[in-house]
């Protein structure tokens, strides 16, 4: 029974030093109070990534939305300077082909009057 007694005391003794490191602190703050610190710096950590994730995903958000801007607007310049160079094209064999009819033309109308000039002196002779 003395056993039991000294192992209930050396117990109760150990539930002290336990309850006074967990709850009161033995030198330094309490085991609470520093899983309770500690606590509150993780949600202040847990905060802050939140609000730099935010923050970057809007930028990245909106660097995106740039990016097709310009990308946009690029196809849309080289869009427009194709379509002048075709129009540009266009216009440039438009005015050959012109140019190529009215020499046609010319040349028939010349020779047109040249076999008509021929008939008439040949019928004036005759």
């Amino acid at each position: 029974m003395a056993r039991k007694v000294v192992d209930v005391a050396k117990l109760q003794k150990d539930v002290e030093s336990i309850y006074k490191t967990v709850y009161t602190g033995n030198g330094t703050p309490s085991i609470t109070t520093q899983v309770a610190k500690l606590e509150g710096q993780i949600n202040t950590l847990s905060s802050n990534l939140d609000t730099k994730l935010d923050s970057i995903e809007t930028e990245m958000r909106l660097k995106f939305i740039n990016v097709g801007e310009i990308v946009n607007e690029k196809f849309l310049h080289l869009s427009s300077q194709i379509k002048a160079e075709f129009e540009d094209r266009r216009h440039h064999h438009g005015i050959k082909h012109n140019f190529k009819t009215a020499i046609v033309t010319s040349v028939w109308a010349s020779v047109t009057s040249i076999v008509v000039l021929v008939l008439a002196e040949f019928i004036k002779r005759t």
